[in-house]
């Protein structure tokens, strides 16, 4: 990263500066350019044969300790409008705060097919969340021994997630061309919330959502969708035909295994864009930070070529910001020729420009997906992406390069350290 004595050493047309510029113009406009595109995803009816397949399906999600909206996540599970499918929810104790919240909603639903499944702690070298899947899948898989009917399409959601009365349809559906599609997806889109008693949403919960939303609106290509554990299914066919199962003995992280299930297959990640699930969040800057670092050193251990574009595309960024205030206030304070400061305002200006079409494009995206009542209650979060970009960019360079160093994390009050996909090490 140029020092401003390197900066003031150059001219105007410095060909460095200026192609380095120019790339941190092009990403800015890249980005604008796919977060419309994204918008784009919207716009397009379901297909006639995605809406009519309909198979037997089951929904696990695994839970530990209270979400933000626990019950209303279960609610809305139940509530799906589709003809023919069960619930299994799993803890790992009756003794965990949200077993009770699980059977007081089931009772509210008595014509759902749902049960809570005890799956037992984890043992040392699995995750909790894993753990708790894997005891689904075998539960499922023992009522062949019990000449039950196996569900025939699996369907893993998170626990934090509200979907809306469709997403279940939604999600099923494109596994009708089981010959070209393995797993479908969904997103988060995290909506700053506060707990009971405490207004507004804090700064920091702001500042995930517009970080998270970047991310949110890189899916559409192909080469760069991963599946996301609060949205996925496949069919039962595809996980017997990929070892689901072996996959995910020893790991940590569900949804890269299930993306290299897939790829293995030479099947595709299908993005569901109906699947963009809103997710409340209420973080603190520890909250975040932490957040933040599990998300990418798992991105670091599963998937090492996205970790390293997230790291070379934020580092383009504030490499681009820091020389190009840097080459302003060096020539304003007479380090440099006279009127060099024209040519790094032209470029700030571009990127300037970029950065509010993005966020208009954003707010597209938010209307398209959850209507104009959630463009309201996301009015403040809208302004710190429009007006904060440098903020908020540097900040997700800090946190991605963070991941880059150490191999521990906390997940739901439990610390592992991750060696490897299928070898971690829980140190509670």
């Amino acid at each position: 990263m140029p020092g401003f004595e390197a900066i003031s050493s150059v001219s105007q047309t410095s060909p460095i500066l200026v192609a380095l510029w120019a790339a941190w113009v092009t990403q800015a406009a890249l980005s604008a350019w796919q977060t419309y595109r994204f918008s784009r995803l919207f716009r397009r009816p379901p297909r006639d044969f995605y809406t009519s397949f309909r198979p037997h399906a089951v929904v696990i999600v695994p839970f530990k300790g209270l979400d933000l909206r626990l019950a209303q996540s279960v609610a809305s599970l139940c509530e799906q409008d589709y003809p023919d499918y069960e619930l299994l929810l799993i803890v790992d104790s009756k003794d965990d705060p949200a077993y009770p919240v699980l059977l007081e909603q089931l009772k509210r639903y008595p014509q759902r097919v749902g049960r809570v499944l005890i799956a037992g702690p984890a043992g040392p070298n699995e995750g909790q969340k894993i753990h708790n899947q894997l005891h689904a899948i075998d539960h499922l898989t023992s009522r062949k021994d019990q000449r039950e009917d196996i569900p025939e399409a699996w369907v893993f959601a998170d626990s934090d997630a509200v979907p809306g009365p469709h997403w279940l349809g939604e999600m099923v559906g494109p596994l009708v061309r089981a010959d070209k599609v393995g797993v479908t997806t969904g997103y988060r889109w995290l909506v700053p919330a506060a707990q009971a008693g405490k207004q507004p949403a804090s700064v920091w919960s702001h500042l995930a959502s517009v970080m998270n939303s970047s991310v949110a609106c890189q899916h559409r290509f192909d080469a760069l969708n991963y599946a996301w554990g609060g949205s996925m299914a496949l069919l039962a066919q595809t996980a017997r035909q990929g070892d689901l199962r072996g996959r995910l003995v020893g790991a940590l992280c569900d949804d890269y295994q299930f993306s290299r299930m897939s790829r293995d297959l030479g099947l595709r990640i299908y993005f569901v864009p109906q699947c963009l699930v809103a997710t409340p969040v209420d973080l603190d800057f520890n909250s975040l930070v932490n957040f933040a670092h599990r998300q990418y050193l798992l991105t670091r251990v599963y998937a090492p070529g996205l970790f390293a574009a997230a790291v070379a595309l934020t580092s383009l960024y504030v490499v681009g910001l820091i020389s190009v205030w840097g080459a302003i206030l060096v020539s304003l304070l007479g380090g440099a020729e006279a009127g060099a400061w024209v040519t790094p305002v032209y470029f700030g200006a571009a990127v300037f420009a970029a950065n509010q079409a993005r966020a208009s494009c954003r707010r597209l995206v938010i209307r398209a997906a959850f209507g104009t009542e959630m463009v309201a209650r996301l009015r403040t979060t809208l302004l710190w992406d429009r007006w904060a970009t440098p903020l908020w960019m540097t900040l997700h360079w800090l946190l991605v390069v963070r991941s880059a160093f150490g191999r521990t994390m906390r997940w739901r009050g439990i610390t592992y350290r991750l060696y490897a996909p299928q070898r971690v090490e829980r140190l509670d």
